[in-house]
Formats: C-alpha cells, structure tokens, sequence
C-alpha cells in the first residue's frame, strides 16, 4: 500500500511541477488511458497527447487531491484541476478552442490500476459540459 500511495504522490507532484517525463515515467509502457471527449488509447504516445492537451491549454495548471483510496491495486481519486485557459485547447476530436483567459477548477475522479510499481491504467472522469461553462461557451 505504501508503494501505491508514494507512486500517487509522486504523479502528482510531477503533475504540478509540469515535468512531463516524470509523470510519465509512473506509468508502465502499455497503459491504458481513458476520459471524456473521446480520449483512449494505449502507451506514452496517448500520455503525452493527454499530458499536451492540459498543460499546454493552461500552463498554470495545479491539480489538487481532495480524497485518495487505494486498495489492492486500485487507486481512486477525487480531486480538482485549476488553470487558467491562456493557450489553444486542442481538443482530441480535432477542434480548437481559442484562450478564453477564464481561469477554471473542474473536479474529476481519477481510476489508477497499479502493476509492476507503476500505473497500467488510467481512467478519468469529469464533466465536460462543466468544463465548457466555465471557460464561458455554454450558458450557466
């Protein structure tokens, strides 16, 4: 249990202090990856489209956990994303999304699989139409 919950730490640590390689060094080569807007995909390939799509979008990104439990090999996150939105989000589908300069903090919860001291797995979840109000494109 110690090695899943220092493996979490050290994910979002590297998260926060946007070092791409080491955040992806957490993950095993094959991961999996899931979440909204049409994000799946397998490997460090998909990790560093999901890795350019946040941090490039809101340079100023922090992720915060609020609850973290992890039992067997399993990870489970409640946490927030808040960033300011001062670059192109390019989103998975194809479509650009010009800086909106509004600042967001979306929760999301995060499904972590652990193998082999890292993570095999990843599956997101926020809302998407939560996103898009607070960037001020969809009406409150």
């Amino acid at each position: 249990m110690d090695d899943i919950k220092n493996l979490v730490t050290r994910f979002y640590n590297t998260w926060n202090a946007h070092d791409r390689d080491g955040w992806l060094a957490c993950c095993n080569e094959d991961i999996t990856f899931s979440a909204p807007g049409g994000i799946a995909g397998k490997g460090f390939d998909t990790g560093r489209m999901f890795w350019s799509l946040w941090q490039d979008a809101f340079p100023d990104n922090v992720a915060t956990i609020n609850v973290a439990v992890a039992e067997g090999d399993e990870a489970i996150h409640e946490a927030v994303f808040a960033g300011t939105h001062t670059e192109i989000f390019h989103l998975p589908d194809g479509q650009d999304i010009p800086p909106t300069g509004k600042r967001v903090a979306i929760p999301y919860t995060l499904g972590l699989t652990y193998r082999e001291g890292k993570w095999s797995s990843f599956r997101l979840i926020f809302d998407r139409a939560e996103l898009m109000t607070q960037l001020g494109l969809m009406p409150a």
